[in-house]
């Protein structure tokens, strides 16, 4: 376990309690989330922040990623590469993406 501690109590709390945002699951863009599904994925986020991601975030303050203009690059630490694949592998980032069910439709002539 890393240095970082997410504060999840917190999270949840104003999530459902002060805005509420589980009164909108079961409908429209929430239908196939619930309060559970939501908490879940609350705490693998916390055990993956905690965890897997957090073990860059020293590594990366000590040695941050320096602009070499003569090869435009900025390389990163390799414990950010990992904390990124790690984030990559849990797929996670997917929750973001808008579900398509059809080809978009095509502009008339």
């Amino acid at each position: 376990m890393g240095h970082y501690k997410s504060n999840l109590r917190d999270i949840e709390f104003n999530l459902f309690e002060v805005l509420g945002r589980d009164k909108l699951y079961g409908t429209g863009p929430f239908a196939e989330m619930d309060v559970d599904t939501a908490k879940s994925i609350l705490e693998e986020m916390t055990r993956l922040s905690e965890n897997d991601l957090a073990e860059s975030f020293a590594d990366a303050d000590r040695n941050p990623p320096v602009f070499d203009p003569e090869t435009n690059t900025a390389p990163v630490p390799a414990s950010f590469k990992k904390s990124y694949q790690a984030f990559m592998d849990s797929e996670y980032w997917r929750l973001a993406c808008p579900r398509r069910s059809a080809a978009p439709p095509r502009p008339a002539p």
